[in-house]
C-alpha cells in the first residue's frame, strides 16, 4: 500500500505523537508498504529526531495557531489544511489511504473537498479522532453552537463518501466510537491504539524488577507522561503527601518517581509545580526530563507499580497510551475508575481502582496495590501478552486492508 499520514501535531515534539507515528510508520514498512509523513512546517528538532522521514510541510497547527481560534478560525483551518494537502498531492503519486490520526472539526471542510476531488481514484481517507467532534454541556448532552453546526453539516456532506467505503470515520475506544457515531449519524470503526514496544527487552523486565526490588528493598511507583492537570498531577502530589504522613516510613521503602518536565496551569489560573514538601523527601524524586524513545521506556521499566490518577471527565472515552505501554511491560497500574483506562485493566486482568478526583481514594489505592504486589505483578505479567496482541499496528494495517478489500480500485497488497 502507498500510505500518507498527515500529522500537524508534529511540531515540539511534546506527548506520545512523534513516537506513535514513528511506530506507525515503521510497522507499515515492515509490512512493505510506502509511507510518507507530513508534519508541522516547523517542527523542531525533537521531532525530527523521532520521526526521522518526517515532511516539514503543514502550515498551522490548529490546537495552538490564534488564527484558527473559535468558529471563523475553523473555518480559516480548513481552507488553510486544504490548500496544503492540495499542494503535496499534485506533485506526488496516488495514495492507497490517507490517514488523518488526530482529526477535529477544523479539518473536516478540507476532507470534504478531498473526497469529492478524488471519488473516481482509489484513494480513501481514514478520519480518526482522538477527541469527541461536539462540544457538550455540563450534564453530557450535545450542545447549540456554531462549531457543532458546522461540523455536522461536514460529515453530512461526508454520508456519500462514506456509504461507498472512501472515507472512514474512526475512534481509538468504544466509548469514543460510541459518542462519534451518536453525534454524526455515520458508522464509526474501532481502530486500536498501535504500540511498538521491543519484546525481547520487555520479557526481561519483569526478572530485572524483582531482582533489583529484593536487593534494594525498595518498591518503585511511578506516574509517567507529562504532567498535567486533566492528567490529575495535583491530585497525587496531595495523595502522596496524605500517605507518607499515615505511613511515615523510616526507609525508603517505597519511594514515588513523578515525571514533572514542567509546571501545569491549574484551571484557577495558578501554576502547579512539584511540591517543595515533597521535593525535600527521599521518598519523592521528581524526573524533569523531558523523556522520549528509549529512555522513556527505561524509565517506565523501573517501575513496581504505576499510578494514572487521570480526572474521569478527560478520560472517559479518551486513550491513554501510558496505560497500554505500561500494561505491554507487565506493571500493575493503579488507575481511576470511570476512565477509559478500566478497559485495559479488564484485558490484562488486573489493577487496582479508585474514586476520581480523591486523593484519599488514590492514597488507598496506593496502601491496596502494595499488600498485593506480588500478586499484581503476577498477573500483569501474564496479561501483558493479551495486550501487546490487540495494540499492535498489524492489527491497525489489517483493518486498513480490510477496507481496501470492499473497493472496487485495488485490493490490499
Amino acid at each position: 500500500m502507498r500510505i500518507l499520514i498527515v500529522e500537524e501535531a508534529l511540531r515540539a515534539g511534546n506527548g506520545h505523537w512523534p513516537r506513535y507515528i514513528a511506530d506507525l510508520a515503521t510497522g507499515f514498512r515492515r509490512e512493505g508498504d510506502t509511507v510518507d509523513i507530513l508534519g508541522h512546517r516547523d517542527a523542531n528538532e525533537k521531532v525530527l529526531s523521532v520521526v526521522l522521514d518526517v515532511t516539514p510541510w503543514l502550515s498551522r497547527d490548529c490546537r495552538v495557531d490564534p488564527r484558527s481560534i473559535g468558529f471563523l478560525g475553523g473555518i480559516r483551518h480548513n481552507w488553510s489544511h486544504y490548500r496544503d494537502l492540495s499542494r503535496w498531492l499534485r506533485s506526488n503519486s496516488e495514495y492507497d489511504w490517507i490517514l488523518s490520526l488526530s482529526s477535529r472539526p477544523k479539518h473536516l471542510l478540507a476532507y470534504v473537498i478531498l473526497a469529492q476531488r478524488f471519488r473516481r481514484h482509489r484513494t480513501k481517507f481514514l478520519l480518526l479522532f482522538v477527541l469527541s467532534p461536539g462540544k457538550r454541556n455540563a450534564e453530557g448532552e450535545i450542545a447549540w453552537s456554531l462549531s457543532n453546526v458546522f461540523a455536522k453539516s461536514c460529515f453530512k456532506l461526508l454520508r456519500l463518501a462514506a456509504s461507498r467505503g472512501q472515507v472512514v470515520i474512526a475512534a481509538e475506544t468504544d466509548r469514543m466510537r460510541a459518542e462519534i457515531q451518536d453525534f454524526c449519524g455515520l458508522p464509526t470503526t474501532l481502530f486500536p491504539h498501535p504500540v511498538d514496544l521491543p519484546i525481547a527487552k520487555d520479557q526481561q523486565s519483569a526478572t530485572l524488577t524483582r531482582d533489583h526490588r529484593q536487593a534494594n528493598k525498595t518498591i518503585r511507583i511511578v506516574a509517567p507522561g507529562l504532567a498535567r492537570h486533566e492528567k490529575g498531577s495535583d491530585l497525587l502530589q496531595a495523595a502522596i503527601k496524605i500517605w507518607l504522613a499515615r505511613h511515615k516510613p523510616e526507609e525508603p521503602t517505597v519511594k514515588f518517581i513523578l515525571q514533572w518536565p514542567e509546571p501545569f496551569p491549574l484551571p484557577n489560573g495558578e501554576i502547579c509545580a512539584p511540591d517543595p514538601q515533597l521535593t525535600a523527601d527521599g521518598h519523592v524524586e521528581f524526573c524533569t526530563e523531558l523523556l522520549t524513545g528509549d529512555s522513556y521506556v527505561d524509565f517506565l521499566r523501573q517501575a513496581d507499580l504505576i499510578v494514572l490518577p487521570y480526572r474521569a471527565a478527560a478520560y472517559q472515552a479518551r486513550v491513554s497510551r501510558v496505560a497500554i505501554e505500561a500494561a505491554m511491560l507487565g506493571k500493575p497500574i493503579i488507575y481511576t475508575e470511570q476512565t477509559w483506562i478500566r478497559e485495559v485493566a479488564d484485558r490484562v486482568g488486573t489493577g487496582v481502582a479508585f474514586t476520581p478526583e480523591s486523593p484519599e481514594a488514590i492514597s488507598e489505592a496506593i496502601s491496596k496495590a502494595l499488600d498485593r504486589i506480588d500478586e499484581l505483578k503476577h498477573l500483569a505479567d501474564r496479561g501483558s501478552q493479551h495486550i501487546r496482541n490487540f495494540y499492535t499496528t498489524s492489527k491497525f494495517r489489517g483493518l486498513l486492508c480490510d477496507h481496501l478489500a470492499s473497493s472496487p480500485y485495488q485490493e490490499c497488497k
